[in-house]
């Protein structure tokens, strides 16, 4: 069952034709005045890619060679997407994360693969990618250590030309930069030198930066030309999680239900009460500073696009403590939503879940050619919400060449979360992760970076994250505590207000959108076709309708009726 939208579902070979026409149009070589972007000549329309790290984390082959970063899973990991049809379909990106450096640099300063993950180094993982038509993604930071504790990019005399050109004696294609270990105020300067360190090695690589992130979150105002102008795509907003923090299947697509509150207000506060399980703080009253959304969208375009970070599409585990931990993050519903969303968004798309192994109805998600075909089409341009919020059904809009557009109608179903004085349905505890708990299994107190926390939980308590000065906490309803008694006493102050139990699923929505608020001519004819099921609506005037039930999308193209 996949759910969602109500109509026809004409079979594959449609789809097939569907796709040709959808190429033919899009491929049609176009002038466009565009802001001036980073000057490498890539990434013209949003990257597609794969990503290690939402999977596999920093899990090293002593602790299970088969779910770990290395030479091993690379390569079959490029095997799975040529021959499973993604690298056709266009995600050629396959992007190594943290933790693959050796913890410190070489002797002479030189960055060093793990030799334990990469018996045959870097340069070979890069060839064997080249040899299957794909391209070599690496991870770096552009503070001291990365968000893992390996080597960072900055260095004492700010020169990073000695990096950059050892990433291209790898053959480095795309290089992702995060933003650990350094202070925001610095960042508008070292990114864009690094930029300029890559373009100056004479190959081409993608120039994936997290610095407008960690000035949000610092309350830093981002000058979004400067970061179009040194980077082709740009994290702005929390991390995508799969199952690490969430604990109810529902909650797990919260981080892209902020998301969308982020990218149509640039307001993290508007954003938080639906992110739960998220890195960000959900229940601070402390927020950053807004950030101009008009800005935001408008430095996305050919060259550089605001990038909404990986999307957790067909996990079914996730590696925590070197152990294969089954969650699953998505229903067929939400994962069909969030497709559609991101393409809407203009955001790269990048596949965190393993390939080797996805399931069929997870790969016919990421394998949908109508919206592969909008996703990349060359005006580049971000869509806008045109109607709705986080509790309400939303519309969003893409505008496409040759006077076509995208319409997304979504029904959001997150309940969100509150920060409330004590009248909480608790108890609940707050707790480290096993991992980070050096005190497991004894009652009482131990304090961890400061904080006092309660260190005693049932494994099966897979709770929300939260931070709270800078502690990364979890919190545990006392029925999952092995002794609940002491989940009491100390810890008031930071109860989790629990959601109201959602109502039972509603009756499937009819939603009208009309021409005018799509700025449309009254009388103007379009072809439609609804895009995540492949549904042909005909030729329309005035508006086009959609039966949805809750959580679920219809992806409408419409293109002027000849």
């Amino acid at each position: 069952g996949m759910g969602g939208f109500q109509g026809l579902h004409l079979g594959f070979d449609v789809l097939i034709t569907m796709r040709s026409v959808c190429f033919e149009v899009a491929m049609i070589a176009v002038a466009l005045p565009v802001a001036v972007a980073l000057d490498n000549g890539l990434v013209r329309v949003p990257w597609m890619g794969f990503s290690a790290w939402e999977v596999f984390r920093d899990t090293t082959p002593q602790q299970d060679p088969h779910h770990s970063l290395s030479e091993s899973l690379i390569r079959e990991t490029a095997d799975a997407m040529v021959d499973g049809g993604f690298a056709e379909a266009g995600y050629t990106i396959v992007w190594i994360d943290d933790a693959w450096a050796a913890k410190d640099r070489s002797a002479d300063g030189a960055l060093v693969p793990d030799p334990a993950r990469w018996p045959n180094g870097m340069k070979a993982v890069g060839d064997y990618l080249h040899s299957r038509g794909l391209l070599l993604g690496l991870y770096g930071d552009i503070g001291t250590r990365t968000c893992a504790g390996y080597p960072g990019l900055k260095r004492p005399d700010g020169d990073f030309s000695r990096d950059a050109e050892q990433l291209a004696s790898w053959g480095v294609d795309a290089f992702k930069v995060d933003g650990c270990n350094a202070d925001p105020k610095t960042m508008d300067e070292t990114y864009p030198a690094l930029g300029r360190a890559l373009n100056a090695t004479g190959r081409p690589m993608i120039y994936s930066c997290s610095w407008p992130d960690y000035e949000r979150s610092s309350s830093y105002p981002i000058n979004f030309t400067k970061v179009r102008d040194s980077c082709n795509s740009w994290r702005i907003f929390w991390d995508v999680q799969a199952g690490q923090y969430a604990n109810t299947q529902a909650a797990r697509f919260d981080c892209v239900a902020g998301y969308l509150e982020f990218a149509a207000s640039g307001s993290t506060e508007q954003a938080a009460p639906f992110s739960p399980s998220c890195p960000g703080d959900w229940r601070s009253t402390n927020h950053p500073a807004p950030t101009d959304v008009d800005s935001m969208r408008g430095a996305a375009g050919p060259g550089g696009f605001n990038d909404a970070d990986m999307l957790p599409i067909g996990v079914n585990y996730t590696m925590s403590g070197g152990r294969v931990v089954p969650v699953k993050a998505f229903t067929p519903t939400q994962a069909r939503s969030a497709f559609a969303l991101w393409v809407v968004l203009a955001s790269p798309l990048m596949i965190g879940a393993d390939v080797r192994t996805m399931d069929p109805d997870s790969k016919s998600v990421w394998l949908n050619r109508g919206l592969i075909a909008a996703h990349q089409d060359p005006l580049g341009k971000q869509g806008v919400r045109i109607r709705g919020n986080a509790t309400a059904p939303q519309v969003w809009k893409r505008e496409l060449v040759n006077n076509s557009l995208l319409v997304v109608v979504y029904i959001p179903d997150v309940v969100p979360l509150r920060r409330e004085p004590p009248a909480w349905s608790g108890p609940y505890a707050l707790v480290y992760s096993d991992a980070q708990c050096p005190n497991v299994g004894n009652h009482g107190q131990t304090s961890v970076s400061g904080c006092k926390v309660l260190c005693e939980v049932k494994p099966g308590c897979d709770a929300f994250n939260y931070g709270e000065g800078g502690c990364s906490l979890r919190a545990c309803p006392a029925n999952q505590l092995s002794n609940p008694s002491w989940a009491d006493p100390n810890t008031t102050s930071y109860r989790m207000a629990s959601a109201p139990a959602p109502p039972g699923p509603p009756l499937p929505t009819l939603l009208t959108v009309g021409w005018g608020e799509l700025d449309l001519a009254p009388s103007a004819k379009y072809d439609g076709i609804e895009l995540i099921y492949n549904t042909t609506l005909g030729v329309l005037t005035g508006s086009f309708s959609v039966n949805l039930s809750a959580g679920a999308s219809a992806a409408v193209h419409l293109s002027p009726h000849l």
